[in-house]
């Protein structure tokens, strides 16, 4: 049975104003900040809140704001999103707006194959969507609005600065080194095979003990990674917190541009060895070919969509950096064709490339063989899309996924012919240290992470 279309005809209250008439802790809603006033990716703060269309989807069922759906067969999840996205834009912004949050697992079930989605939890959440009732909007170089997110939105008195080390935290890798190493010598075997070109593999951290708020470490979190795509979404009892700096795709009228983002080196504190390093990333013929994979991908995910001849790389092999790292960052753009709907975009993207590899496809499956855990809303994506003709998602990495006191953590890294293990390894610390730095928690918190490898979360 496939759930009839929902009704979406009611606008939200777009207020430019700092956004004190909203509670931090209002549950559902999404804080998109852009931290980085350098980047003109930085737009617009935004918060929504006060949902009058809410989706929650999972593996036997939808839960919506009027009630509860059976999922017979995993296709009735994709017919579900076709009657909420596969729609003509509205003829005005925010008439038929959504935010949200698509974990990795629901791209399996956007497929028109034969392939069945992996078994996962009923209570595993593949997304959520939301029509706002509320929307605050702000320039991103808006001072009162950055002033509000970053102190008053908290309650912190300036006179009592934010702690650094934070009650007793504690975790452990959810993959021991040595499982690691195995792990990438298979990859390495499949791509000895022909079976695939590049493999993006993750591993979990788990974290237990986290005490402070959601607000304090949102607040942390926008200070230390200094990120265009900074996002908090409260769901409840559940919330996420990202300090992404990928953009997955943006949408202007009919124009569309994605920037994958491959290849990382860690900042150091001498700007004379630092600079050495984001000069090797620019040179490195490693991280060059392994970029270009995921460019080549999303150049085809495009050519899905989009008019003939219309899709150039406009950026190769740029380097980004933040505050703990360097980033290979590539820029594809295209033109979309008139016929196409917000649904055919996510469904000819989704999920990013530069969490999958190449191909994506068989990628994907050797990757479900090759992680024991579900990678949920991590290498998903977080956005909104006005209902008109604008969007804008990041790929959710460098967040962390919380419960209470407890937390997961995940990272990983693109696998190649040329990879090796240990570097591969000594990389995905280099990712975690950004979120760590969030927590205020030092390596010393992790357990499963060799001395020899502790230096590369300094």
């Amino acid at each position: 049975m496939v759930p009839e279309p929902l009704n979406l005809n009611r606008r939200p209250r777009l207020t430019e104003i700092n956004p004190a008439g909203i509670p931090f802790g209002t549950s559902p809603s999404f804080y998109l900040f852009s931290a980085n006033h350098q980047d003109p990716r930085s737009r617009f703060h935004w918060i929504a809140a006060h949902p009058t269309r809410w989706i929650f989807l999972y593996p036997t069922h939808i839960e919506t704001e009027s009630g509860i759906l059976p999922v017979r067969h995993p296709s009735d999840i994709r017919h579900f999103l076709k009657s909420v996205w596969q729609v003509p834009p509205s003829h005005s912004p925010w008439l038929s707006g959504w935010f949200f949050l698509l974990g990795y697992e629901l791209s399996w079930y956007l497929q028109e194959t034969n392939l069945q989605p992996p078994a996962l939890p009923d209570d595993h959440c593949l997304g959520v969507l939301m029509q706002p009732g509320t929307l605050l909007r702000s320039p991103s170089s808006n001072p009162d609005w950055t002033g509000h997110l970053a102190h008053s939105s908290i309650q912190v008195p300036a006179d009592h600065p934010l702690p650094t080390n934070p009650g007793v935290l504690s975790g452990s890798t959810g993959l021991s080194y040595a499982d690691y190493e195995s792990a990438i010598r298979r990859i390495l075997s499949h791509i000895r095979d022909g079976q695939t070109y590049e493999v993006n593999f993750c591993y979990p951290v788990h974290l237990t003990g986290l005490k402070e708020s959601d607000q304090i470490l949102f607040n942390r979190l926008v200070t230390t990674a200094g990120s265009s795509f900074t996002a908090y979404v409260n769901l409840g009892n559940r919330s996420i917190l990202s300090g992404s700096p990928e953009r997955f795709f943006s949408l202007s009228d009919n124009q569309i541009t994605v920037q994958p983002m491959k290849g990382t080196r860690k900042r150091l504190s001498d700007p004379v060895l630092d600079r050495k390093l984001r000069q090797e990333l620019k040179a490195s013929e490693k991280d060059r070919a392994e970029n270009l994979m995921i460019v080549d991908l999303m150049r085809n995910d495009l050519g899905r969509i989009c008019r003939a001849g219309s899709v150039q790389t406009t950026g190769l092999f740029e380097i980004e950096s933040y505050p703990t790292v360097h980033q290979m960052i590539s820029t594809v753009s295209g033109t979309v064709e008139p016929s196409v709907t917000f649904y055919d975009i996510l469904s000819a993207l989704f999920p990013p490339g530069s969490m999958t590899g190449a191909p994506k496809r068989k990628t994907m499956e050797l990757i479900h063989d090759l992680e024991a855990w579900p990678r949920g809303f991590y290498s998903g994506i977080l956005g909104y899309w006005d209902g008109c003709s604008e969007a804008e998602t990041s790929v959710l990495i460098r967040c962390m996924d919380r419960q209470g006191e407890k937390a997961t953590i995940q990272v990983g890294g693109g696998i190649v012919a040329d990879s090796k293990p240990e570097e591969e390894y000594g990389e995905t610390l280099i990712k975690l240290k950004s979120t760590l730095n969030a927590l205020g928690a030092g390596s010393d918190a992790i357990h499963g992470i060799g001395p020899g490898w502790v230096e590369n979360l300094r």
